[in-house]
């Protein structure tokens, strides 16, 4: 019975704490220090929105979202014309905190999504032209655009390493040399994040992280049995380089290595890339890689179930989750199996790790 009336009281709480009034005076004051500001607005979100703001959902799915009116999720998938990200933006104002939304798409070599955009020779070609030059002029220009267009974020560029071209994403990337590639992506990442304007450029996810060009039979999503001298000499080095140009974020692939999906590699994720490598951005995971396979109610078991897993208690979050989850719903199933207390600090230290993105980019156009 008392545990029945802690309960009752503790969602009491929660409750009156997403419907209190909020104090915009220091994070939506753009004049603000962007750290000062992401202090602010974390000491006033709940967990359910902290946890939100790892959620990423498709324009494809907006009208059962919007049957939902469910609006709390940091991220959209998207491509739209800028009057329809511009209406997007809205959605975020119908929330508590009217947090913006980091909108994001596929642009490998070009916005190729809509019509009337420039559309670039595959990046393989590219590559063939071993013009750095070259490299950095088309991507700057493809940032322009894509911006233009209301998205913040290009799911771009590939900088997978090749060792078998039967492999059907061999097109998307520079091919198979190390120290070619790693020439190219610093120089795309120039292109896209370099410009001084704000409404020029794009945030990049460089991908995918790493050994889908070393799929067993060439095969999307199989399994790459690499060895860590491999992994170092030949598949990383355009991931490391990519850290040292600045990259935003990185998107870890579709594969296994050696068994261990890479989404659920410490070792490679926070061991490797954080840690050694000094990456400072975030994780975005790729389409469908989320835990699980089944509806909401098991893939938010699953989340729950790994959190409880020693490498996750190490882990300081930094990641966005490409699962259209609502965060009330993790946030439920991580309490039931006893991890709601780490999921609040692993939380916490996720948004403050990735906020200054959406403060910088996101937006209206």
């Amino acid at each position: 019975m008392k545990k029945l009336i802690l309960y009752t009281l503790i969602l009491l709480l929660m409750s009156c704490r997403s419907t209190q009034e909020v104090d915009t005076s220091v994070y939506m004051d753009a004049k603000q220090p962007v750290d000062k500001r992401v202090e602010a607005l974390l000491a006033q979100m709940t967990l359910e929105e902290k946890v939100g703001q790892m959620d990423m959902v498709t324009v494809w799915d907006k009208e059962a979202i919007f049957k939902n009116g469910y609006y709390d999720f940091g991220a959209w998938l998207a491509d739209l014309e800028p009057e329809e990200c511009n209406q997007l933006q809205k959605l975020s104002e119908q929330t508590r905190l009217k947090i913006p939304y980091l909108i994001g798409m596929d642009a490998a070599h070009g916005y190729a999504m809509l019509t009337g955009r420039t559309i670039f020779p595959t990046s393989i070609s590219m590559a063939a032209t071993f013009n750095r030059e070259l490299i950095y002029r088309t991507t700057s220009k493809a940032g322009e655009e894509i911006r233009s267009s209301g998205i913040h974020w290009a799911f771009a560029p590939c900088i997978d390493i090749v060792q078998d071209a039967r492999w059907g994403r061999t097109g998307e990337t520079y091919g198979e040399d190390p120290f070619l590639t790693s020439e190219l992506v610093k120089e795309a990442i120039r292109g896209y994040q370099g410009n001084e304007n704000p409404f020029k450029k794009v945030a990049v996810s460089v991908k995918h992280l790493v050994g889908g060009g070393a799929s067993v039979g060439g095969c999307n999503h199989a399994s790459a049995e690499l060895s860590e001298r491999a992994l170092r000499s030949y598949f990383l080095p355009p991931f490391k380089a990519a850290i040292e140009a600045g990259c935003m974020t990185i998107m870890p692939g579709h594969n296994d290595i050696a068994g261990v999906p890479v989404h659920a590699s410490k070792w490679l994720l926070t061991d490797i890339i954080k840690q050694e490598y000094g990456f400072k951005g975030f994780f975005i995971s790729d389409m469908g890689d989320n835990p699980g396979g089944g509806g909401s109610g098991e893939v938010t078991w699953t989340l729950a179930r790994l959190l409880k897993r020693p490498e996750f208690q190490t882990d300081k979050g930094k990641s966005v989750l490409y699962c259209s989850i609502p965060g009330e719903e993790v946030v439920k199933q991580a309490r039931k199996v006893g991890v709601g207390g780490h999921v609040e600090g692993m939380v916490g230290a996720m948004v403050d790790n990735s906020y200054e993105g959406p403060v910088k980019l996101s937006g209206t156009v």
